[in-house]
């Protein structure tokens, strides 16, 4: 017996902390939609999952709008609760994680905390972004 009732979609909710760690079979569409359900997050532990330097920086404009005035395109924060909110991250473990996703991310937020273990796509680069 199927259930023909239609499916609501998740509401938008507060969380200081998500974390995937150990996902491996996660991927960038999979953590696109925790972000969108999230109106602020302190903390995005995505340790050992399959995110890529896409996902990051996917991640990183979800929050961003371009906007038009005179011609130019000038670059502002939609969510800015949501982006400037983020304040840790983890990517360690992360095998298709390099310097150009953590970039994207350091671009969109200042982070206090920045967990890379076992990242060997990562430079000094990325220690300086962040």
């Amino acid at each position: 017996v199927f259930d023909t009732q239609k499916v609501t979609p998740a509401k938008k909710v507060t969380n200081n902390f998500s974390s995937v760690n150990g996902c491996k079979l996660i991927t960038d569409d999979g953590i696109m939609a925790l972000v969108k359900n999230q109106n602020y997050i302190l903390s995005l532990s995505l340790a050992e999952t399959s995110m890529t330097d896409q996902g990051l920086k996917d991640v990183a404009r979800i929050y961003s709008k371009a906007a038009t005035y005179l011609g130019l395109t000038i670059l502002f924060l939609g969510h800015i609760d949501s982006c400037h909110s983020l304040q840790a991250l983890t990517v360690s473990f992360c095998p298709y994680i390099s310097d150009i996703g953590v970039t994207y991310v350091s671009k969109c937020t200042p982070l206090t905390n920045f967990e890379s273990g076992f990242c060997t796509q990562l430079s000094n680069l990325s220690i300086r972004e962040v």
